[in-house]
């Protein structure tokens, strides 16, 4: 964003296979109102990954995307690793998810 001169995105897509929490709440450490109006998310829940084992921590992890003003408008399960790969379990742990930032600059949020 700052190598193009950029401050904000309207969506912004994230798959990056189990790294999302460690990012995102980079992104939160970093920012008071998250620079994005929408953000698409595949969220890797697996049962080896240690930052979202237990439920608390993901608990955690997910009221802090709310406290950030996201909220979740749409989510579905990976069913197409879930086909390719059906005697892997760890499939069960693949959403995605699609969020708003109440907390954003919308066009149609703006005369609330």
């Amino acid at each position: 964003m700052k190598e193009n001169n950029h401050e904000w995105i309207d969506v912004l897509k994230i798959d990056i296979e189990g790294y999302e929490f460690d990012t995102l709440n980079a992104m939160m450490d970093q920012f008071e109102v998250l620079p994005f109006s929408q953000l698409q998310l595949e969220l890797h829940v697996f049962d080896n990954m240690e930052d979202v084992k237990k439920f608390d921590k993901f608990l955690k992890f997910w009221e802090r995307l709310e406290a950030h003003g996201l909220r979740p408008f749409w989510s579905e399960l990976n069913m197409i690793y879930a086909r390719l790969y059906p005697e892997d379990r760890t499939s069960l742990g693949l959403s995605e998810y699609s969020f708003i930032n109440l907390g954003g600059k919308h066009r149609l949020l703006q005369n609330l």
